[in-house]
């Protein structure tokens, strides 16, 4: 779908707002309150919710209004599932295709992430965060692959951010990503399956101690 600029810059402004918890899961969103805040007119702002919606960052409901979405356990559950379907095969496709320009990147991300972490920058971790996940489709050369984990990818950055501070301070996301990090250097896809695995139980179980979900 072709977007003007204008509304290319309201969805950017209000999925950042989202993601970084400016705007709270379940929360209104103020179409008038957008305009102010941007310098934008109602029409990009109508339709960025719009496409929102469609990518289901946003709710719009009928005589109310919009507002960010909310989630429940069980759709975290199948969220946790459905990366780590994507990001499994993700790799195995990089590897196979594009394994030393794959590897490089990625090894370049953990380091950033890694003086992210050691610097307790909780916000720079998010971003490093997804990018390191994000470079599993960068060399698959599966634009459907990539596309539709994208769907699903600013969700993913929104509910990490609801646990960041908390993640940053425990080692063992940083140990967790390392593992991850060193079965794709070695080429060992059975390590890989195993620690993606071990990843996302462990990103679940964060939610259920830490983020107040409705149920």
């Amino acid at each position: 779908m072709k977007v003007d600029n204008l509304t290319e810059q309201a969805i950017a402004a209000i999925k950042k707002a989202i993601v970084m918890g400016e705007l709270k899961l379940g929360e209104s969103i103020s179409e008038i309150g957008i305009c102010k805040k941007y310098n934008l007119s109602k029409t990009p702002v109508r339709e960025a919710l719009a496409i929102l919606n469609h990518d289901e960052l946003v709710n719009k409901v009928a005589r109310r209004g919009s507002f960010v979405f909310d989630i429940s356990l069980n759709e975290i559950e199948e969220l946790a599932e459905l990366r780590l379907l994507f990001e499994e095969f993700a790799v195995k496709k990089s590897l196979k295709l594009n394994k030393i320009a794959f590897k490089n990147d990625l090894n370049n991300v953990y380091e950033e992430m890694e003086a992210s972490f050691n610097e307790q920058n909780y916000l720079k971790f998010i971003d490093i965060d997804t990018q390191f996940h994000k470079t599993f489709f960068k060399y698959s050369e599966n634009e459907c692959l990539f596309r539709n984990y994208e769907k699903i990818s600013s969700k993913i950055e929104t509910l990490r951010f609801y646990v960041a501070s908390k993640t940053i301070s425990d080692t063992k996301t940083q140990v967790s990503h390392k593992k991850i990090l060193d079965a794709i250097n070695e080429d060992n896809m059975e390590l890989v399956s195993k620690y993606l695995n071990e990843h996302f139980i462990a990103w679940l179980n964060k939610y259920k101690s830490n983020f107040k979900i409705s149920l």
